[in-house]
Parts: C-alpha cells; sequence; structure tokens
C-alpha cells in the first residue's frame, strides 16, 4: 500500500502459482489488483507499488509477472508496456459464472468444502518527502519496518 501523510493513495496484490507452459513447470507471478487514487496517479506510485511486488515474486521464484488488462485501458498500457516493458502474452477469453445458491448443485456425500485460515500478508509502502517506509504485516502482526531516505 501507498500513502501520502495518513492518506491511503494507492495499493497492489499479488500471489505466485506454479503453472504448467509448453511442458514446462514455471512459476508466475500475478499481479491482481493495481489502485493509485486519481488525484496522485502519474506520480510513479504505481511504478514503485508494481516494482516491490516484483521483488516480492522474484523473492518467491517466480519466473515470469503476469498481469490482465482490458483491451482499451491506455493507462493499464502505457505503465505496464510503455514503463515497465511488460510484453502482451495472449488475449484471454472472460468467463462468467453465477454463484447464487439457487442453482441446485449438489456435491456427492463423500466430497467435503471447508474454509482454510486466512493468512494475510500485507505490505504498507508510506511516502512522503524525505523517505519511504516499507511495512510487512502478516495476520496485522508488524514483521518489520524498513525506512529509506533520500
Amino acid at each position: 500500500m501507498a500513502g501520502v501523510g495518513n492518506k491511503l493513495v494507492g495499493s497492489i496484490q499479488g500471489s505466485v502459482k506454479p503453472v504448467e507452459f509448453h511442458d514446462k513447470s514455471v512459476r508466475v507471478g500475478y499481479v491482481l489488483g493495481l489502485r493509485v487514487v486519481p488525484s496522485y496517479r502519474r506520480r510513479g506510485i504505481g511504478s514503485i507499488l508494481v516494482r516491490k511486488l516484483e521483488e516480492w515474486f522474484e523473492s518467491h521464484n517466480a519466473d515470469y509477472a503476469y498481469m490482465a488488462t482490458e483491451k482499451d485501458n491506455e493507462a493499464s498500457h502505457g505503465l505496464f508496456i510503455g514503463r515497465l516493458g511488460y510484453v502482451v502474452f495472449r488475449n484471454p477469453a472472460i468467463l462468467v459464472n453465477p454463484v447464487n445458491p439457487g442453482r441446485g448443485l449438489k456435491l456427492p456425500s463423500d466430497i467435503g468444502i471447508r474454509k482454510l485460515k486466512v493468512i494475510l500478508l500485507h505490505i504498507a509502502l508510506v511516502l512522503n518527502s524525505h523517505c519511504v517506509i516499507y511495512i510487512l504485516k502478516i495476520n496485522h502482526t508488524t514483521i518489520r519496518k524498513l525506512k529509506w531516505s533520500w
């Protein structure tokens, strides 16, 4: 997350998972969401958030970073293709499925579904005029704080 003073101005999410690609297993880091408050765009905040997420991908042995965007999202294309060097990989089909309970699907009795405990990983990026502070939190507990001044 990126903040200016006490104000949240940006956030990013990602995950790493193994994928089979041309009979080879690779680890792909997925950029799942990048958001910057409109009045704070075009100041480099999105680029910094993506680069920090890419560093996290690298620390988790990802071979590639991947993100999907709309074909007509010029700002996203400008950032990822123009500034960050991403290339168009493919144009995926978007699939949807209704998830309302009225669909009447029943699981066989020998299959169960249970909710797993969620572990939250939170990396905060706080920007001000003198320093950047990275805060790593797991399940709301601060693990590490790093400060970088310029």
